[in-house]
């Protein structure tokens, strides 16, 4: 069983990462590297994301270890500390190819 907070948090981490998908759907990669809204877009909802899944309960990182929080963890933190490396083909790969999966596994628990 999902609390109200996890829920909440995890309704949150969706909307995130639809935001993400949108970007990188109706924009090109060309675009998005050239304009520093949208790069910079990406960046922030990676870094929130985060922060929504350190809101998550024990009990709910213990009962869901498939949520891969320490490596949203390590994108976070190469955001956020390590800006000038930060290679946004990396992010919009990841947008691209790990979120969707994370959003359905995600929604499945909330359709619990």
């Amino acid at each position: 069983m999902i609390n109200e907070t996890d829920r909440r948090m995890l309704l949150l981490i969706v909307e995130k990462i639809e935001r993400l998908e949108m970007v990188c759907r109706e924009h090109t990669f060309e675009e998005i590297k050239e304009n520093f809204v949208f790069s910079d877009t990406i960046q922030y909802e990676f870094e929130k994301i985060y922060e929504d899944t350190t809101r998550l309960s024990t009990l709910f990182k213990i009962y869901n270890p498939d949520i891969p929080i320490d490596k949203l963890r390590g994108i976070r933190n190469r955001v956020a500390h390590d800006y000038e490396a930060v290679v946004i083909k990396i992010l919009v790969d990841t947008v691209i190819n790990d979120l969707p999966p994370l959003k359905e596994k995600i929604k499945s628990l909330l359709s619990r």
